[in-house]
C-alpha cells in the first residue's frame, strides 16, 4: 500500500495500516517537515460536520475515538478536543452545507447547541452580522472559530485560562503579503483586554 504524503495524517493513516499487517510505503516529497504541509502546527479539525453526507459523519464517529486512543498511547496532549462553532450570516436551512450539518449531526444524536443572532453577539462579540448557528461539542466543551466559507479554515487562537472572556475582537487578515506563505489558514490579530 502506498500513502501519499507523509504529513500527520499520511503517517497515522500508514502506522494504523502496518498495524493491521498492510506494508506500507509513505511517499513525500519533502523537505520534512514540509513547510506547506497543514500537518506543521497543532491547528487541524477533526469534525463530524460535512452537510449532508452521512457516510463522511459516520466514518469520524469511528475515527475520533481512535484519535483519542492514539494521544493516550503517547501520553496524551496530542490530540486536542475542542469542538466546532459554525457561524452563518443567513438562516440555517436544508439543502445548504450548514444547515445539512446541523441536521445530520442532530439525526445521528450528536450534542449541539443552537445559536440565535442574540446568543451569537453576547457569546461571540468578536463576530458580528451572524444570526444563526450551532457548536458541537467533541469533549465537555469548547469552540474553534468561524469562517466565511465552510472550506476556508481560519487559525486558532488559544488563550490561557486567565484570559478567557478577555477577547475584545479577532482580525482576519486577508491581504498581507505573508498569507500567501500560510498554507490553507489565514493569521488572526486579536485584541485582548488586560
Amino acid at each position: 500500500m502506498r500513502i501519499a504524503g507523509a504529513g500527520a495524517m499520511g503517517v497515522a493513516a500508514a502506522q494504523e495500516l502496518a498495524a493491521r499487517g498492510y506494508d506500507v510505503t509513505i511517499t513525500d516529497p519533502g523537505p520534512l517537515p514540509r513547510p506547506e504541509a497543514a500537518s506543521t502546527d497543532i491547528s487541524k479539525i477533526v469534525r463530524m460536520d460535512y452537510g449532508a453526507d452521512v457516510l463522511y459523519t459516520e466514518m469520524m464517529e469511528g475515527a475520533i475515538p481512535r484519535w483519542r486512543a492514539w494521544s493516550a498511547r503517547w501520553g496524551g496532549g496530542l490530540f486536542h478536543e475542542d469542538g466546532f462553532l459554525l457561524l452563518s450570516r443567513a438562516k440555517l436551512t436544508e439543502g445548504t452545507f450548514e444547515g445539512d450539518s446541523l441536521r445530520t449531526l442532530e439525526r445521528r444524536g450528536h450534542r449541539v447547541e443552537r445559536l440565535d443572532a442574540e446568543a451569537i453577539a453576547r457569546r461571540f462579540p468578536a463576530w458580528t452580522g451572524y444570526v444563526d448557528g450551532y457548536r458541537k461539542f467533541h469533549g465537555d466543551e469548547g469552540f474553534t472559530f468561524t469562517t466565511w466559507d465552510p472550506h476556508v479554515r481560519l487559525d486558532y487562537a488559544f488563550l490561557p485560562e486567565p484570559f478567557k472572556g478577555r477577547l475584545q475582537r479577532c482580525e482576519v487578515i486577508r491581504d498581507h503579503p505573508a498569507v500567501k506563505q500560510a498554507s490553507d489558514h489565514f493569521p488572526l490579530v486579536c485584541e485582548i483586554a488586560l
